[in-house]
């Protein structure tokens, strides 16, 4: 139907199961062998100009998706939208925020693509990765590194702020805060919490 050079293909997966990657197989963790996804664009012919082969480090998310593709169709994206077009200029994020409820393990986690600080709601264990360096994170730098883990813990503490789970009291990060399910109907449990 002569079609190829007209289309526009994504490709995307699902998040990884770590594969042994810090001795788990699981998901819902922080790290990159669970958190990161690959995504690749082919844009239409008449929107590549003869670029092949480039690689963009910009922070993207799936959220991204559907405006692009809103994007290449020239069509305008619904009000409301997270997301934002990868065909953008202008592309303000500045860092990713994700989360994972998982019982003792629920966690939090913010990277700008260099940096990944990693917090765990239940227990207060705070991480902080070079992801250039250390792109396995296994090196903890937050104990050797306290005025990034600090300025991390701002930034995610901005992000907290006002959810109803409490993560936030008085500016500081509460632990042992009852992580919400995303089910509207789940209940959620008084426990002592610790704010540091």
């Amino acid at each position: 139907m002569n079609l190829w050079e007209d289309l526009l293909i994504v490709f995307v997966s699902d998040h990884g199961d770590m594969l042994y990657d810090h001795r788990l197989v699981r998901k819902s963790m922080p790290f990159e062998g669970s958190a990161g996804i690959p995504l690749f664009l082919r844009l239409p012919w008449s929107m590549r100009k003869g670029r092949t082969g480039i690689t963009d480090c910009r922070l993207a998310e799936l959220r991204d998706i559907f405006p692009t593709i809103c994007d290449v169709c020239g069509i305008e994206p619904p009000p409301g939208l997270d997301g934002m077009s990868l065909l953008a200029k202008e592309f303000p994020r500045e860092y990713i925020h994700g989360e994972h409820t998982n019982g003792g393990l629920s966690n939090q986690w913010l990277t700008d693509g260099n940096e990944k600080y990693c917090w765990f709601s239940q227990n207060g264990r705070e991480l902080l990765f070079d992801l250039h360096s250390d792109p396995q994170e296994v090196h903890d730098l937050s104990l050797e590194r306290p005025e990034r883990t600090a300025f991390w813990r701002e930034r995610l503490i901005k992000e907290l702020v006002g959810r109803q789970e409490g993560y936030v009291q008085d500016g500081k990060l509460c632990i042992g805060c009852e992580p919400r399910s995303s089910q509207p109907w789940a209940g959620i449990g008084k426990k002592e919490v610790e704010c540091y």
